[in-house]
């Protein structure tokens, strides 16, 4: 019999669609990219460079399963410098495979079997499935667009039984592009505080915020230290999604567990890798380029925000992001089905793919996501079909 715990656990929803979009871009069809969160600018290429070199100086054996040293130093300034927040390099930051590698540390790092995680919905679709995957249940906590998505703590708090261990908070929020202010977050890490709970924070927008908003780390409070997990990744920052690097800082009985794990399922991050991420997080003119590729992800947002209004009675409605690179889209009154069937009509008639709401568990039917980290051609091109749909269909 095979492994049982993975019948509770679904297929990727925007993995599964990006593959049925390459096949039908193999079978000749053209189609609008709008459903996977990949930048469509290079990474850096000091980063690259970076990486070239040190696969030429032969940094191509084992390394500190930690992370490199250096690394987890830089690691700790940035976290020093944009969050307020001081980790021990030593012993509360461990480098990982990606941003999904370290949520996945760190749930196993703190879970035992049956234990319950509260979980903002709707929510990434693999925050839920890893939940389950490391022996825990994932419990949904639902606001709506009202509400910016983003519970209150009387809604976590109806939810909180003696099982519940952590809390998992994503902000900028994938697929809402909402930012937790620092009052609802204060609130948020006093409640956990209360009731002994982890927080664990997915920060991998956290360099995507728009209009003067400001993005406000879980870590940057140090009274809840004990508490706070923070998961990041140099994926969205420097446009290195497929470079697979990112990182875990916490408590340091935590990142002793978590090490654990990532030492007996990848041994060790790439040294090559990771000294590309560490050039990137000290040079200058990286950080520049990342200025600029946020200007140019709020100039989409605000050139489509531009088409939809004049658009006028599309029946799909459109509220600028705050953060990320996503319009999560609200489609209920297009009364043409499910989101998941207006996806797919979407993507076999207008030719552009989509990702149906429902995906991204409990409160995400009756929305779109929409990604305008594709190029500027695809992005306006996209949307212009998308708000035309009532008339294409």
């Amino acid at each position: 019999m095979l492994n049982q715990k993975l019948q509770t656990i679904t297929q990727s929803g925007t993995v599964a669609l990006a593959d049925r979009v390459r096949q039908l871009e193999r079978e000749g069809k053209k189609i609008i990219p709008l459903h996977t969160g990949d930048p469509d600018f290079a990474t850096p290429a000091i980063i690259t460079e970076a990486a070239y070199r040190a696969i030429r100086d032969g940094f191509t054996h084992y390394a500190d399963s930690k992370g490199l040293l250096p690394l987890r130093e830089e690691i700790c300034n940035y976290l020093l410098k944009f969050n307020q927040a001081k980790f021990d390099p030593g012993t509360e930051v461990l480098v990982s495979q990606g941003g999904i590698h370290a949520y996945f540390l760190a749930l196993t790092a703190i879970l035992n079997t049956g234990d319950e995680v509260l979980l903002a919905g709707p929510s990434w679709g693999s925050h839920a499935n890893i939940i389950k995957l490391t022996g825990g249940v994932p419990v949904s906590v639902l606001s709506d667009q009202a509400g910016r998505f983003i519970p209150s703590v009387d809604a976590y708090r109806k939810l909180l039984t003696p099982k519940t261990k952590a809390i998992v908070l994503n902000s900028p929020g994938n697929p809402t592009g909402e930012i937790i202010d620092k009052a609802a977050l204060l609130a948020l890490l006093e409640f956990a505080q209360e009731h002994q709970l982890y927080v664990i924070s997915d920060e991998v927008y956290d360099q995507i915020v728009f209009e003067g908003r400001k993005f406000i780390s879980a870590s940057s409070f140090p009274e809840f230290k004990e508490r706070v997990i923070i998961c990041n990744s140099f994926s969205k920052t420097f446009a290195m999604t497929g470079w697979r690097i990112g990182y875990l800082a916490g408590p340091a009985e935590v990142v002793k567990n978590a090490l654990k794990v990532s030492q007996g399922t990848i041994t060790n991050v790439a040294a090559f890798m990771q000294l590309a991420a560490l050039e990137g997080l000290r040079s200058a003119a990286v950080w520049e380029q990342v200025t600029q590729m946020r200007k140019h992800y709020e100039y989409r947002a605000d050139e489509v925000m531009n088409l939809y209004k004049q658009a006028g009675t599309s029946g799909i409605e459109l509220k600028k992001p705050e953060g990320a690179f996503y319009f999560f889209a609200r489609i209920d009154k297009l009364n043409a089905g499910s989101a998941e069937q207006v996806a797919m009509a979407i993507l076999e008639k207008l030719s552009v793919a989509v990702v149906p709401g429902s995906v991204f568990g409990q409160g995400g039917e009756g929305y779109l996501r929409m990604t305008f980290a594709a190029s500027d051609e695809h992005v306006f091109e996209g949307f212009k079909r998308i708000l035309s749909f009532n008339t294409n269909v």
